[in-house]
């Protein structure tokens, strides 16, 4: 999906953020204007009240943000400090964030989450995946375009894998 996160969240959404929680950057920079300055601050003193004082790649926190609408930010950084980074920080950041979800204190919660990394971390968003060929020969009469078999029937005929 492409467009504005924040016009449509509600409840959470992630940020992508950097181990210190400077917010600066990039959609950390948007939230900011959208909470209000406060925001960052907040981010910066629940992670130095953490025993290291930075919150590494692999690691989340969520902190209240004080709005109606979205009322909670999840911090889960994709970089040490702002810098371009390898994909897999990504992949921490998601991991990180989705083990801890629980500790949001609400039963049913919309957690939205904008590309990680894709802004000042440099990540290409990955490509869309290509249309599946058209099958010729198997399930279909060739030349005619009309199909023998229905698409539930093609995955359970086909698409299992065989036992020896």
């Amino acid at each position: 999906m492409q467009g504005d996160l924040l016009r449509v969240a509600r409840d959470c959404v992630v940020s992508p953020a950097n181990s210190y929680g400077f917010m600066g950057e990039g959609i950390d920079d948007a939230y900011r204007n959208f909470f209000g300055a406060a925001i960052e601050q907040t981010v910066r003193d629940a992670i130095l009240r953490r025993p290291e004082a930075s919150l590494p790649v692999g690691a989340s926190l969520v902190v209240r943000t004080g709005h109606s609408r979205v009322p909670y930010l999840r911090v889960a950084p994709t970089m040490t400090m702002p810098e371009p980074v390898e994909s897999t920080n990504s992949y921490r950041a998601m991991r990180a964030m989705l083990r801890v979800v629980h500790t949001i204190p609400q039963d049913d919660i919309n957690i939205f989450c904008p590309g990680l990394a894709t802004g000042v971390g440099q990540v290409p968003l990955p490509r869309p995946p290509k249309p599946w060929p058209r099958p010729t020969g198997i399930g279909r009469r060739a030349g005619s375009g009309e199909c023998r078999v229905s698409s539930e029937e093609s995955i359970n005929r086909f698409d299992r894998i065989p036992t020896a």
